[in-house]
Order: structure tokens, then sequence, then C-alpha cells
């Protein structure tokens, strides 16, 4: 399509709507600037249920961890999933408590006492002309590491 079709076109439209460049311009000025408003207050209110979302999700999992942690998962979860409470005025109808049998003893762990045996002194023969040497059990020295620069210094 050229420009002078297009042109035309758009001159015959506003010869048949009546409206000059003038007012046209202010009415798409004006659409654009409502546009524009309520695609920002989309966004605004989009980013501030995502902040929200974000900061619940790390509350809820910092709470999980720190139950899991401690050992209280069980007693929160049976908080959240126990009867519901009854109104003041209601009368709550109590069961006897369910019969259980005793527990079996727990065994009794005796240890041992602990005796130090001291090795008795081995009597070595030696030869006459033969020095004896005690030689000791090999040492591993650690080996020094050499200090690094890290990857990030300016030289």
């Amino acid at each position: 399509m050229s420009d002078d079709i297009l042109a035309a076109a758009t001159a015959a439209l506003r010869a048949q709507t009546g409206t000059r460049d003038h007012d046209a311009g202010m009415a798409a000025e004006a659409t654009r600037f409502r546009l524009r408003r309520s695609l920002a207050t989309r966004a605004r209110t989009r980013r501030r249920a995502s902040v929200i979302g974000v900061v619940m999700a790390i509350l809820f999992g910092s709470t999980v961890t720190w139950a899991w942690s401690t050992g209280r998962v069980h007693a929160a979860w049976r908080a959240v999933t126990g009867p519901a409470p009854t109104p003041v005025g209601q009368a709550v109808a109590s069961a006897p408590p369910p019969s259980r049998r005793p527990l079996p003893a727990a065994p009794v762990v005796v240890t041992p006492p602990i005796v130090e045996v001291t090795p008795a002194p081995v009597a070595v023969a030696i030869e006459p002309g033969v020095v004896a040497v005690e030689v000791a059990p090999p040492t591993v020295k650690p080996r020094r590491r050499e200090p690094v620069a890290p990857s990030s210094a300016v030289v």
C-alpha cells in the first residue's frame, strides 16, 4: 500500500467524521495517557502482590525449617489439623482416656569399667658388635601450602 493511497483514505475518513488534525492528535494523546496509566496501575498491583507472595513464602519456609530442626513439626501439624475449638457456651462430652498397657521396662545398660593394660617389656637379644638402634615410626609432615592470591586481586 503506497503512502498516497493511505493519505487519501485518512483524509476521506477525517472529512466524513468532521474532525481536524488538532482534535485527533489530542484525542490520541488522551487515549495513550489513559492506556499508560491503566498499565502502570496493573504493573504496580502485580509487583505488590508478587513481593507479598515472596515474603510469605520466605516466612513459611523459615518457620517450617525451624519447626523441623527443633522437632516441633508434629505439634504444629496437630495444631492445624486438630479438632476445632468449641464455643464457650457449649459443654464438651469428655470421653474416658484410652486404656494403654504399660510400657516394658527399659533395658539397663551397664558399661564395663575401662582397664588400662600396659604391654610387658620385650627382651631383645643383641649380638656382640651389633649396635641396637631404636627406630621410631615414620611421621608424615603436612605439606606447607603456599599462599595464593585471590583471582579477583589486582596485581
